[in-house]
C-alpha cells in the first residue's frame, strides 16, 4: 500500500492506525459476517477505504477515529453481506436483532462525529457555515452576521457544501 502515500508522515500514520485498530476492524466485520474468510475480505476493504482518506484521521487514538473506522467496517461488512446474500440466494446466519444493531440505526454520537469529519474536510468557508449551522445549531441569519456576509451567501455556501459532501459520499459508496 506504500504507493497510496506520498509522504513518510502519512505512511507512519497509516501504520499506527492499522496497529491500533486492526483487531477492532476484524472483530466488527466477523461479528456481522460470521465467516473468517468474508470477515477478512471486509476488513481488507475497510482498510483500503480508510487509507485512501487518511487525511480525515487527525488524531489516530481519538474516539472520532475509532468511531469512523467502526462505521466504515460496519458498512463494508453489510455491503458484503448483502452481496453474498444475493449471490448465494440464501441467508447467511445473522438474526434480525443482530443485523438491526449494525444497520441504519447508528448511534447519534457516531453520526455526529462522522459528520464533523466530513465537514472538516471541506474548504474552510464551507466547513465554517456547515458546522455552525448543523453542529452548533446557529441560524443562518446569525451565521451571516458572524461571518460578515449576506444571508444569501450563507445559503449559497451551504448549498455548495452539501453538493460537495453528496459527491464525496457517492465516491465512497
Amino acid at each position: 500500500m506504500k504507493h497510496l502515500f506520498n509522504s513518510r508522515e502519512k505512511r507512519e500514520k497509516a501504520e499506527k492506525l492499522y496497529d491500533c485498530y486492526h483487531s477492532l476492524v476484524r472483530g466488527v466485520t466477523y461479528k456481522i459476517l460470521r465467516y473468517p474468510e468474508d470477515a477478512e475480505d471486509a476488513a481488507s476493504a475497510t482498510w483500503e477505504r480508510a487509507l485512501k482518506k487518511i487525511e480525515l484521521f487527525e488524531d489516530v487514538e481519538s474516539q472520532e477515529t475509532k468511531a469512523l473506522l467502526v462505521l466504515i467496517a460496519e458498512r463494508t461488512a453489510l455491503n458484503l453481506y448483502q452481496k453474498n446474500r444475493r449471490k448465494m440466494k440464501m441467508e447467511i446466519p445473522l438474526d434480525e436483532h443482530e443485523l438491526s444493531a449494525y444497520c441504519v440505526t447508528k448511534d447519534k454520537e457516531i453520526e455526529e462525529m462522522e459528520m464533523k469529519l466530513w465537514m472538516r474536510s471541506l474548504p474552510k468557508p464551507y466547513a465554517e457555515v456547515m458546522i455552525m449551522h448543523y453542529i452548533s445549531g446557529i441560524p443562518q441569519r446569525e451565521i451571516a452576521k458572524v461571518c460578515g456576509i449576506s444571508e444569501a451567501a450563507v445559503n449559497m455556501r451551504m448549498s455548495r457544501a452539501r453538493a460537495m459532501l453528496r459527491e464525496r459520499w457517492m465516491e465512497n459508496e
